[in-house]
């Protein structure tokens, strides 16, 4: 009975142990407890994309299609023919194994389920924990000179060991077959499975989305309309691109990946987290490995692999626009420079998500994904008022600054709708001009913050750093003076200010959220000395485990 009962003693120490055995690399100051390295690296997509179409040339600007429908950095997977059929089903999850293109083993995976009789694996490769080489194989629709890498790709002839078992012959082609199921794209074209057609759907920011465009892939509709310079079809909101420059193409195509397709996807997998996170496992360790992954996506799909460990790096995801724009607005945390007052706070809600979130506390996350995302219509926000400042203020041409300034308008017009479908038609007539009034979409868009969920002071105003004060016309609006709401919809009580953790923007980048009274410690946290949670597991594992030790002779 005691060796039955230390065997079990030792098997509970070890799961406890098992997060201090763990570490990932950070994303931009968040401390990620599951990989997501591969979800990580979609602004490298992005990067290539937006570099493809600042080229005019017709060829450039296909292959810049093609990197936007099949990827290339994430959820890489290879098609291999086999020599023989296959005698017997298997499931996903099964793992392949084989030799590299430069000699070195290759895992992999079967993400779906396999049929006796097939004569075609789909094997997606397996991902590592360090974000500079989380993987070795990166094909897809990238440039075969400037950024494939195939070297971690199988072998393009050879043997394949079946979970160890049995040894199966293949071929393939490595620069063709090599392909990615998580595109730009795809964000945009599952968006109804997932946010709209699953148990806990529809998704109440979606939702507004389909309201107001009337179609579920609005954002693809949105890029495949720029890239061929036809006109979308909505029900409302529509851009006629043959009648915009190729520069104006080029940045909506740009500014609709971020700000509609990765903004929804980031929105998309907070909620995915909430749907799976277990009602009855507050007091369980690591009973919520599924919803603490999805989690830690949101944040990577936010702020992308190009901002670094400290969130200081040169990104183009939203993390990155809400920077840029902080300097314009003075709402940087330290004045008109550095980290957002906006990534400080979404970063922080993140951390404190992610600690409920890890310990099933699924009444907690909600909230903060609430929180995250209103804060992320801040930057948006800014965007439009800045572009419409230019256009109209400064009288810049409609060639450049209007690509972004229209999608930024079209990713928060169904929010303004959902308030006030008047104000919403006001704000796009007068981002559809050529010279926008400035003073009509800065006082429509005000008006409606407080049905929003954000304040005046979150999205400042337009300031002039030379002169060290605001434009005339476009200072901070005040919250309390604020007080036309719209007639289509009742204002919401904004959130309470809550306690979360403290971002640290210099020195040290990690961020750590403090246990509440009633919850312990994340139990899957990465072993990093800098973690106070990871710390905190580590300590408890050791002290339970020798308590339960203690009362096995006792």
């Amino acid at each position: 009975t005691h060796i039955a009962t230390m065997r079990t003693s030792i098997l509970f120490m070890a799961s406890l142990m098992t997060p201090c055995l763990a570490s990932f690399d950070l994303i931009a100051g968040y401390e990620p407890t599951t990989q997501v390295t591969d979800a990580n690296a979609m602004d490298l997509d992005m990067q290539l994309l937006k570099g493809q179409l600042d080229d005019d040339d017709a060829t450039v600007v296909q292959s810049a299609r093609s990197l936007y429908a099949q990827g290339g950095h994430s959820q890489s997977f290879a098609d291999i023919s086999l020599a023989d059929y296959l005698s017997m089903d298997l499931p996903s999850g099964t793992e392949v194994s084989g030799t590299g293109v430069d000699g070195s083993a290759v895992r992999g995976y079967l993400q779906l389920s396999h049929q006796a009789g097939a004569t075609t694996l789909q094997v997606h490769y397996a991902t590592g924990d360090s974000q500079a080489t989380y993987l070795n194989c990166r094909v897809g629709a990238l440039p075969v000179v400037e950024a494939a890498v195939k070297e971690g790709c199988f072998a393009e002839n050879g043997i394949v060991s079946i979970d160890g078992m049995s040894d199966l012959q293949y071929t393939y082609n490595a620069l063709t077959d090599n392909r990615n199921s998580r595109t730009i794209q795809s964000f945009s074209t599952k968006a109804k499975t997932l946010y709209y057609d699953c148990e806990q759907c529809p998704y109440v920011d979606y939702a507004k989305f389909v309201d107001y465009y009337g179609e579920f892939d609005y954002s693809n509709q949105f890029i495949d309309a720029s890239l061929s310079s036809t006109g979308t079809v909505f029900a409302r909101g529509n851009v006629d691109f043959a009648e915009t420059s190729s520069r104006f193409r080029e940045a909506f195509t740009a500014g609709a990946a971020v700000t509609m397709s990765f903004f929804m996807k980031v929105i998309g997998d907070m909620e995915d987290a909430i749907d799976k996170c277990p009602q009855n496992c507050e007091s369980a360790s690591g009973c919520n490995v599924d919803g603490s992954n999805s989690w830690d996506r949101a944040v990577a799909f936010y702020t992308g692999s190009l901002e670094g460990t400290a969130g200081t790096g040169s990104g183009l995801l939203l993390y990155t626009l809400a920077d840029q724009r902080c300097i314009n607005f003075k709402t940087c945390f330290a004045g008109n420079s550095g980290i957002s007052n906006v990534n400080r706070n979404i970063i922080n809600e993140f951390v404190a998500g992610q600690f409920d979130a890890n310990n099933g506390s699924c009444s907690g996350v909600r909230p903060r994904k609430e929180r995250i995302a209103k804060l992320m219509l801040v930057p948006l926000i800014q965007q439009t008022l800045h572009r419409a400042f230019l256009l109209d203020e400064q009288g810049l041409g409609f060639d450049v600054p209007n690509g972004p300034a229209m999608v930024a308008a079209a990713s928060i017009l169904p929010y303004v709708h959902a308030c006030s479908i008047e104000d919403a038609a006001t704000i796009y007539q007068n981002m559809a001009k050529a010279v926008p009034s400035f003073a009509t979409v800065k006082t429509t868009l005000e008006r409606n913050y407080e049905c929003m969920g954000i304040r005046c002071v979150d999205v400042g105003g337009l300031y002039s750093g030379p002169n060290e004060e605001y434009y005339v016309g476009a200072e901070p609006c005040i919250d309390n003076e604020v007080t036309a709401f719209p007639s289509s919809g009742p204002p919401t009580t904004p959130e309470p200010t809550t306690v979360a953790p403290t971002f640290l923007p210099t020195g040290t980048p990690t961020i750590t959220a403090a246990p509440s009274a009633n919850s312990m410690p994340p139990s899957d946290s990465p072993t990093t000395n800098s973690s106070g949670n990871t710390v905190s597991v580590c300590l408890a594992a050791i002290l339970l485990s020798a308590l339960s030790v203690f009362n096995l002779f006792n």
